[in-house]
């Protein structure tokens, strides 16, 4: 259930809504807004990473998922963990690089 709203929310609402939404309804116990601009950069860097692998580019697809990123708790998770730990796969997929800015 949880994918199949954040698929929903990532088709039908602004980047920040949804993110927002998501984070905090769509887990348990709720992800603080305090990760909101890591769950933002990881989907930036996902998009870039799905880029190169569609261009045939999978080590440099691979390398910008390795990359790693200061979470407000002082934890550092690369790309794909955040991606995958927050499950915001659905806005990689679908959210124009433009909107995040």
């Amino acid at each position: 259930m949880g994918h199949l709203q954040a698929t929903e929310f990532a088709n039908r609402t602004d980047l920040d809504t949804g993110l927002r939404w998501h984070l905090q309804s769509n887990h348990f116990p709720a992800i603080p807004l305090d990760f909101l601009w890591v769950a933002k950069g990881a989907i930036k860097l996902g998009i870039k990473a799905l880029e190169a692998l569609e261009f045939g580019e999978s080590e440099r697809s691979g390398n910008i998922l390795k990359k790693k990123m200061k979470m407000p708790n002082g934890k550092r998770l690369n790309i794909r963990e955040i991606l995958e730990g927050m499950h915001l796969w659905a806005w990689v997929e679908r959210t124009p690089e433009e909107e995040i800015g």
